[in-house]
């Protein structure tokens, strides 16, 4: 020990003071970065646990992970829940089983975070449809009653020998907390087609995770059908039987009608298109003469036998005329009334004493009032029966 210290010191004594403190700044800043390099080898490598949790499910999340005594960090202004990447399994797990549980969050556009100067064409292209599904799952797993979310896109590449670009298609999977209306269904159609290049709303397919196929190529996601039919159907019926409740009130009787209407509404939605020409319209456009002449003296070659010439002649002529054309294209809106059926029944006075209006005449104002149609087979009845007379109301 004795002779490395006297050798430092002669060593020390050899060097100048500029070399001195090089050397001394030498050992700082080896020692510094090997005591970064221990802290990096010995801090554990975080991974996603969870992310997209509301504040209710990150606190049970934090408690539980407190409890367990699992490090953990929280990112993304408290989106992100982050934990030893060895141990994302196994506190899932545990979590589970502790009755706490949240969801991962599909990768959306941060995937391009990871992509570094070596990535290819293809990456690029592949993680763009992955960050394309994991934006889409993250939207409709924003929506009210999706508790979860997988899209599948399918583009196919294009030759170039297609004179047409290729169709894309779309698989949507979602896990709803409850039943999905269509309105809701017809929502997810829209939200993915529309986000999607080349895309179209009837090329996307929606099911749920119990295997029932809520959306499917082949049916039409712009109409109208089911409970929307019943629901626009039924509001028109009401809007009617309210009319017809107004329009009896100022007759004998008909102050406490009671009145159904059923109607039948064609919601198929037809287009015609019907094209008119006029003759008498016509014009001339195009006006063309051929004009054919041959004429030979006699004698002259060709000519066999006889002493006349020849002299021939051939006029051609030609006219085109166009035509006045007139092209309607009519669309029929869906909601068509088919037929209407009424029925209405009032008080005939025998427990209430008013003298009842005549059911005929009746009949007549509410087959005019709402315009019925005995042609398409609307029907109406009209029907008077006993009311109970109303009881007197008490002082209090």
């Amino acid at each position: 020990m004795e002779q490395l210290r006297d050798r430092f010191r002669g060593f020390l004594a050899m060097t100048t003071p500029a070399q001195r403190v090089g050397i001394g700044v030498s050992i700082v800043v080896g020692v510094l970065a090997a005591a970064a390099f221990l802290r990096w080898i010995s801090t554990p490598s975080y991974a996603l646990l969870y992310a997209g949790l509301d504040d209710k499910a990150l606190s049970q999340v934090v408690q539980e992970l407190d409890s367990q005594g699992v490090p953990y960090r929280i990112e993304g202004g408290g989106s992100r829940v982050m934990v030893p990447q060895d141990q994302v399994y196994r506190v899932r797990a545990t979590l589970a089983e502790a009755g706490v549980a949240g969801q991962t969050m599909p990768a959306g556009y941060e995937l391009f975070d990871q992509q570094g100067l070596g990535t290819t064409d293809f990456q690029q292209r592949v993680d763009y449809q992955r960050a394309l599904e994991g934006e889409l799952a993250k939207t409709l797993m924003a929506m009210e009653g999706i508790e979860g979310a997988s899209v599948r896109i399918a583009i196919p590449e294009r030759s170039p020998f297609d004179q047409q670009a290729p169709q894309a298609t779309a698989s949507v999977l979602v896990s709803p907390s409850a039943p999905l209306s269509e309105q809701q269904v017809r929502a997810i159609v829209f939200l993915v087609a529309n986000a999607v290049p080349g895309l179209t709303p009837e090329q996307v397919t929606v099911a749920d995770t119990g295997g029932q196929v809520l959306a499917a190529p082949g049916t039409d996601p712009l109409g109208i059908a089911g409970d929307q039919t019943f629901e626009l159907t039924h509001r028109y019926e009401q809007s009617l039987a309210a009319d017809v409740q107004r329009l009896l009130a100022s007759v004998p009787g008909g102050a406490n009608a009671s009145v159904v209407v059923r109607a039948r509404l064609n919601f198929d939605q037809t287009s015609t298109e019907t094209e008119t020409v006029d003759p008498a319209s016509a014009v001339p456009v195009d006006t063309s003469q051929t004009e054919e002449t041959l004429t030979q003296s006699p004698g002259s070659a060709g000519t066999t036998g006889g002493t006349g010439g020849v002299d021939y002649r051939k006029t051609d002529s030609q006219q085109t005329y166009a035509v006045s054309r007139e092209t309607t294209k009519t669309i029929q809106a869906p909601g068509d009334v088919q037929q209407l059926s009424v029925a209405v029944v009032m008080d005939n006075g025998q427990n209430t004493g008013i003298t009842p209006a005549d059911p005929n005449q009746v009949e007549a104002l509410v087959s005019a009032a709402l315009g019925l149609d005995p042609a398409r087979g609307d029907t109406i009845e009209v029907t008077q029966l006993p009311f109970p007379k109303a009881e007197p109301q008490g002082r209090p």
